[in-house]
């Protein structure tokens, strides 16, 4: 099966005509030899869920292969530094998750990458979706440590 029928298999049709867009469920683990497993879910922004935006870079395509999140029960190709900030969330479900999932929006997941249509209408769609987003997660890279973070971001003259 190619990426291309993987994704076609994991994703339910979006209605392009209304404030419909996909969250997904990252399941918490309790070590790194866990797989990353995901759900996805379509929802309406009408009724206002509670969800985290994840903004990222892409990165390079070349290692898509390598790196890989199950996905409504398919495995899913992912670029490293996407790979990366999903195994780094997945361990820090915040404590009002109660069913061990922190729900995300998470573009190159989200959204049906194949289909140039819902492509386009979630890329319009996109500030919209930030702007409903409950908190947007930054993911810098996996170079710097969160205590580095901290340090750095509590005194932003240094």
């Amino acid at each position: 099966m190619t990426s291309s029928d993987t994704r076609n298999t994991i994703y339910s049709k979006l209605d392009t005509t209304s404030k419909s867009i996909r969250l997904l469920g990252l399941w918490s683990a309790v070590d790194n030899d866990e797989p990353l497993r995901c759900d996805l879910v379509a929802v309406s922004l009408d009724d206002l869920p509670d969800f985290e935006a994840l903004s990222y870079m892409w990165g390079e395509p070349d290692d898509e292969a390598q790196f890989q999140i199950w996905v409504n029960g398919a495995l899913v190709c992912v670029r490293q530094n996407l790979w990366y900030a999903v195994q780094r969330l997945r361990f820090m479900i915040p404590h009002v998750h109660k069913s061990k999932r922190r729900i995300l929006w998470i573009d190159a997941l989200c959204i049906n990458q194949d289909n140039i249509q819902e492509r386009n209408h979630q890329v319009a769609f996109m500030g919209h979706i930030y702007r409903h987003a409950t908190v947007v997660l930054i993911w810098l890279g996996n170079e710097i440590s969160y205590a580095e973070w901290r340090v750095s971001s509590s005194n932003p003259l240094n």
